[in-house]
């Protein structure tokens, strides 16, 4: 079991989610739903300290769309009641975004609260609608922000292939049409020589960040700055905003959501 603890800026909130593996049978043993471990290097950010608000705020969208869907609608379907912001994908409205990773994590917004037994499936596709990857996951808790990371038993995706995810919230056990369900793509670019040079020049988180924005590599840009964010919360909570609020990207809405700090039990 994966037991996943949670971390708000208010102190007065707990969220606890507990994950299970199940309903498809997995393609790999085990579902890793964490952050990357905590960068080792922040302290040594402070000479650097607004390198991730300009980041935050020059994110450079690149030229790519894809027909996805990021976010589901908020009226009540089976056991999902109403809410003001319905299931969310945190990607940019073109449906896909940019990685430079093997193995690299989505974020969804989920927002039921702690009286409802939620479960999800995720679903994780090649350029030919392959499926190489499928967990389902169950969890508990109050709404917030929550991260799903590929396991090292994954396939890693291949440079400059375009895959799609699916998140599927199940609202109705007995009636899939009922699922509150977002999906989206994610392609994997390589380095360039300039921006590796980039890279090694960089010597702090802050500096990687803005690496990563400029460059538009969404999924790094936006776990890097979650890491910060869950290190340093007061001092990182107006960049995420600022991130989310970008008007090439139009997050606003949950912005101010919790994030969850997420952390692998037995």
């Amino acid at each position: 079991m994966i037991a996943i603890k949670t971390f708000f800026w208010q102190p007065s909130l707990v969220l606890t989610l507990t994950w299970f593996l199940g309903h498809y049978p997995p393609t790999q043993s085990n579902a890793a739903l964490a952050l990357p471990k905590t960068i080792p290097d922040l302290q040594a950010s402070s000479g650097n300290a607004r390198a991730s608000k300009n980041a935050a705020t020059n994110f450079r969208l690149p030229p790519k769309g894809a027909p996805g869907k990021r976010s589901e609608g908020a009226g009540s379907r089976g056991i999902c009641p109403t809410v003001d912001v319905g299931i969310t994908a945190l990607i940019p409205p073109t449906s896909i975004g940019l990685t430079i990773s093997e193995r690299p994590i989505f974020w969804f917004y989920i927002p039921y609260g702690a009286d409802l037994e939620k479960t999800a499936d995720f679903v994780l596709l090649d350029d030919r609608e392959n499926i190489i990857y499928k967990t389902r996951l169950q969890f508990v808790g109050a709404a917030g922000v929550a991260s799903v990371a590929l396991p090292a038993t994954a396939p890693a995706l291949e440079l400059d292939k375009k895959y799609q995810w699916v998140f599927s919230y199940i609202c109705n056990p007995d009636n899939s049409a009922e699922d509150a369900v977002v999906r989206g793509y994610v392609e994997r670019v390589a380095l360039s020589p300039e921006v590796t040079q980039q890279l090694r020049a960089a010597k702090t988180p802050e500096e990687r960040l803005v690496v990563y924005a400029q460059n538009g590599f969404w999924y790094d840009t936006i776990t890097l700055l979650s890491e910060l964010l869950l290190a340093e919360p007061d001092k990182f909570q107006a960049d995420w905003e600022a991130l989310l609020r970008l008007p090439v990207i139009g997050l606003e809405e949950i912005a101010t959501e919790p994030i969850v700090e997420q952390k692998v039990g037995n």
